[in-house]
């Protein structure tokens, strides 16, 4: 048991006799030195000083951004709901003029059935008559109007008119019933 306990004293004791030399050559042989090798305590950190000035123009920047920002937010929010306002007050005009479109239609829907019923009483009345009288209220019209009249009457009482015609004025009537419907 013994050689055991020299073992271990001997490596013990030369370690503990190295680093007291090691101390001593270093001059940290002291009791502050010792207490601070056996009792190490924790590193304290250094404090970070910053002038006064700095850190209050940091502040002061910092505030004016924040302003900033707060004075965008408000012109946003204020867009915002000057957008919104504006898409309401299309919405309303569409609608309305959504109205006044199917308004204008209906009305040109009745004024067409009252112009085609008007030509169709023309067109019954010049039927009627005898071709040379009808030719001659027709020789009167422009061409145009006489082609949609004579597009209503038969085709029988429409050759006896268009034969009592003078020629130049059967031949412009005849185009422009050739022409299309408008």
């Amino acid at each position: 048991m013994m050689k055991i306990l020299v073992y271990i004293l001997v490596p013990a004791i030369s370690f503990v006799a190295t680093l007291a030399a090691c101390l001593a050559l270093t001059g940290n042989l002291n009791p502050e030195a010792l207490k601070r090798l056996i009792a190490p305590q924790p590193a304290e950190e250094p404090a970070v000083e910053q002038p006064q000035g700095e850190v209050e123009a940091l502040v002061q920047t910092l505030q004016r951004r924040e302003e900033d920002l707060n004075k965008r937010e408000a012109q946003i929010r204020e867009q915002e709901e000057r957008a919104k306002k504006e898409r309401a007050d299309l919405e309303a005009l569409r609608t309305e003029l959504q109205t006044i479109q199917k308004q204008i239609g209906d009305a040109l829907k009745g004024e067409d059935a009252d112009q085609q019923e008007r030509v169709m009483d023309v067109a019954t009345s010049l039927a009627k008559m005898k071709p040379i009288s009808a030719a001659g209220i027709l020789s009167a019209w422009t061409p145009e109007e006489t082609a949609k009249v004579l597009r209503q009457v038969k085709d029988k009482e429409r050759g006896k008119i268009l034969d009592a015609m003078p020629p130049e004025k059967a031949a412009a009537v005849l185009t422009a019933l050739q022409s299309p419907k408008l």
